[in-house]
């Protein structure tokens, strides 16, 4: 991660870069589609995701905590076909 200058954050003098530590990430998801009738049908999805970085060593008296992000995204859509 490479820092820079931004409105509204602490401002970094120096662009810093931290190394980040490696942790699991790791993607599960599902889907299903059902046929209404001949020309039409309906389908569902569900996707999770999950990411870890480790904490960064100390840089320029700053570093990058431990932080863990996971997304659930939920899909609905209906189709027509001839």
């Amino acid at each position: 991660m490479t820092t820079s200058a931004s409105p509204g954050g602490h401002p970094f003098l120096i662009p810093t870069t931290f190394n980040l530590g490696s942790k699991l990430m790791y993607i599960v998801g599902g889907s299903i589609d059902y046929a209404i009738s001949r020309d039409w049908h309906a389908n569902v999805g569900v996707e999770y995701s999950h990411f870890q970085y480790g904490q960064s060593p100390l840089t320029n008296f700053s570093l990058e905590p431990n932080s863990t992000t996971s997304y659930l995204l939920v899909s609905v859509g209906a189709g027509f076909g001839w």
